[in-house]
């Protein structure tokens, strides 16, 4: 598998943001409290923009950068298989509840 360009990888972040359904619904039930409900010219919606942008943006890297980091260090560690393991125990264990639960 062969890496993908910078520009590959922020349409398909973009893409994951914008389906993620609970965050826009989230943001959206804020701007009310945050901006007037009166007329808006092109300065304020490009402000707007900017700071959503900024906003879910920034968020969103540090979620990455974080991943990254903790990729890296995950593979230099002699107990990954053990600590995958007990992960997919998790993973099964609440699957399993749930299943119980309906």
């Amino acid at each position: 598998m062969r890496p993908r360009s910078l520009s590959t990888s922020l349409l398909a972040g973009l893409l994951v943001t914008f389906g993620d359904i609970k965050a826009l619904v989230f943001y959206a039930s804020l701007f009310p409290l945050f901006i007037g409900t009166g007329p808006m010219n092109t300065l304020d919606i490009g402000i707007i923009v900017f700071v959503v942008i900024t906003a879910v943006g920034g968020i969103k890297t540090a979620y990455a950068l974080a991943a990254r980091r903790f990729v890296t260090l995950g593979r230099n560690l002699p107990y990954i298989r053990f600590m995958q393991r007990v992960a997919v125990c998790f993973m099964l264990g609440a699957g399993v509840s749930m299943i119980a639960r309906a």
